[in-house]
């Protein structure tokens, strides 16, 4: 199956990991964990996030699932904005997104060539580790 969109992901370590998302519902945890995209970070949950996939950038969207360490978004202003779990958000072509400690670029596959990071960004609130 071919991919749909991608994350570029920025660990707190600086170093970076592309991880491909399918359409429909892509469920983002740590590693070792039951989510569908699985990272090397022990300050997300077992089931941090979901990215839904549409079949254009307009029709994607993430969705915190109720995270210990919480998950913000990039406002076009660089503004983090904290997403509130269970509630679904738009997520457009070059969004950048901060989880636990992990920053994330996302990409469609209409879109065009690589997005680079605009600034590093805190993480949201204090990290928990369990």
């Amino acid at each position: 199956m071919a991919a749909a969109a991608s994350l570029t992901v920025r660990y707190s370590n600086g170093m970076d990991e592309e991880v491909l998302l399918r359409f429909g519902s892509n469920v983002i945890g740590k590693r070792g964990g039951p989510a569908d995209v699985t990272l090397s970070s022990q300050s997300l949950s077992r089931r941090h996030a979901m990215i839904k996939v549409g079949d254009s950038a307009v029709d994607c969207t993430v969705e915190d699932l109720g995270s210990t360490n919480k998950s913000a978004i990039v406002t076009p202003s660089g503004e983090l904005q904290a997403l509130e779990p269970g509630t679904v958000y738009t997520l457009r072509e070059g969004a950048q997104l901060v989880m636990g400690d992990v920053q994330l670029l996302f990409t469609h596959v209409e879109g065009g060539g690589a997005i680079p990071f605009i600034a590093h960004h805190d993480v949201v609130g204090e990290t928990v580790r369990d």
